[in-house]
């Protein structure tokens, strides 16, 4: 089932079933108790992010890559820290930056998440809009992602350093092309992590 948090022309906040073009039928509860739907639809004026939270808590330096690229010990505890609520937005709403700070925000941490585990990011900034984010080379992007995925393949991998020892282990792919084809990219996480066994209890 798919669920979407969202507003109504009144402007009440609602979370529902998406039932065609602009409209959804209405849970009878809050998902978090029911997902029983009722047999009324509503108008969907503006779709909100997926919660409301309390309270946001995250994790930092939470992997060892991380910490290595930072220049920091992985430290002994977890780093908690918080983010105010208002970051928390819903689709095709805006990105604004600080006006005290605008190059503090860490817009790539995508970028490098797709990375790390063999993925690609798509970054559209229009540079006559200061840094805001631009739809006009959305058309661009599907273009690519839809011929990437006619011509993809997948190859699997067999380690063989099977010690589970709990060290990072980085990947290197090496493709030769067939005479005459055109050019291959290859696109590969870099690493995986050999867990330690779960102690004996």
């Amino acid at each position: 089932m798919k669920l979407i948090r969202f507003k109504d022309r009144a402007g009440q906040v609602h979370t529902g079933m998406p039932t065609g073009p602009g409209r959804a039928r209405l849970l009878r509860e809050s998902p978090y108790v029911s997902l029983a739907l009722t047999d009324e639809e509503a108008d969907v004026a503006h779709i909100m992010a997926p919660i409301d939270p309390i309270n946001i808590i995250a994790i930092g330096l939470n992997y060892q890559q991380h910490a290595a690229e930072s220049g920091l010990a992985v430290p002994d505890h977890p780093l908690v820290f918080a983010k105010f609520t208002s970051s928390v937005i819903g689709p095709e709403q805006p990105i604004v930056l600080p006006a005290d700070a605008p190059e503090e925000v860490d817009y790539e941490a995508l970028k490098k998440l797709a990375t790390m585990t063999g993925g690609r990011t798509y970054q559209a900034v229009d540079p006559n809009l200061a840094g805001f984010n631009s739809t006009a080379e959305l058309e661009q992007f599907a273009g690519e992602i839809a011929r990437g995925m006619r011509v993809q393949y997948r190859i699997g991998y067999a380690p063989t350093n099977k010690a589970k020892d709990g060290k990072f282990r980085r990947l290197r792919v090496s493709v030769t092309p067939p005479p005459g084809s055109t050019k291959l990219e290859v696109w590969t996480k870099e690493g995986y992590h050999a867990p330690k066994p779960a102690p004996a209890r």
